[in-house]
């Protein structure tokens, strides 16, 4: 979008300022107070591969050390239901805009985001997606953006939880559709109260109300049963993939040996194209 100013002489009548933008096809006219602006199409952001649902310009940065001072810098974050957020700034020399940073969700769990926003000092790009999640990213060098832990949750009432087996994370059914697992994550080895509790994965993401679950406590066993409104109890088991994430995600020494994740059967899952449901990928 490019913007054009105008004045008014004496008499009241608008005079255009010609400027270098003369060449773009004119737009609509928009009159602030003694100013008037015309705006023209610049730019055609093409490169998502669905509907885009927000477009946010980054907030303007503190330009001064005495905070009296602020620059807008040229860069739109913008958020599509392709499951990605995408960066787009101005190439130096040429002035087109281009995509230059590109970030997303692989997991067929995020159905696609809703919505992006920067921070205010414009370091961290925040989406929230379809199923109620948020999902952090954080620059932490010349465009490289790092994925960060979030909050989550249910956002729906909580119809039961139980603890895993060894007491090492806790399962939980809603209304919202799903099953959810939370585990200690500790931040900092050497922080003494750094341990917090975050959502590590969702097991069952589900077209009914799941209603009831239980988790099967015997050894060498990783499964849970849930119960949903349309009348079947489906058997859930932990992959290898999943118990080997646990085990390296945080800190704190596994309750799994190197023994009981030798003995799992089940590398991980794989969904068919025309299925809900996952099947497991055995190791023999």
């Amino acid at each position: 979008m490019a913007l054009r100013s105008s004045m008014p002489n004496g008499n009241g009548i608008y005079r255009k300022e010609e400027s270098s933008l003369a060449s773009y096809i004119e737009g609509p006219v928009l009159v602030a107070g003694s100013s008037s602006f015309q705006i023209s199409l610049e730019s055609l952001l093409i490169g998502h591969e669905d509907w885009v649902y927000s477009v946010v310009w980054q907030p303007p940065l503190v330009a001064s050390t005495k905070g009296d001072a602020y620059y807008q810098p040229q860069s739109i974050l913008s958020a599509s239901m392709d499951k990605t957020m995408m960066i787009w700034q101005p190439e130096k020399t040429s002035g087109v805009w281009m995509n230059v940073v590109t970030v997303g969700e692989l997991s067929h769990c995020a159905l696609g985001f809703y919505g992006g926003h920067w921070s205010p000092n414009g370091d961290s790009i925040l989406a929230h997606g379809y199923g109620g999640s948020f999902h952090l990213w954080k620059n932490v060098g010349d465009d490289n953006w790092l994925t960060q832990k979030v909050p989550s949750g249910h956002f729906a009432s909580v119809t039961d939880i139980a603890w895993g087996r060894s007491g090492d994370y806790i399962i939980s059914a809603s209304h919202d559709q799903t099953t959810r697992i939370y585990a200690p994550w500790k931040v900092d080895a050497s922080l003494q109260d750094g341990e917090f509790w975050y959502e590590i994965a969702r097991p069952q993401v589900h077209g009914h109300d799941i209603n009831c679950m239980t988790v099967v406590h015997s050894k060498g066993n990783h499964r849970f049963v849930g119960g949903a409104d349309e009348k079947v109890a489906r058997v859930f088991e932990a992959p290898l993939s999943f118990l080997k994430t646990l085990s390296n995600a945080t800190l704190q020494k596994s309750c799994y040996s190197d023994d009981d994740l030798t003995n799992v059967q089940i590398l991980g899952a794989n969904m068919s194209a025309l299925g809900l449901s996952q099947k497991p990928i055995y190791a023999q």
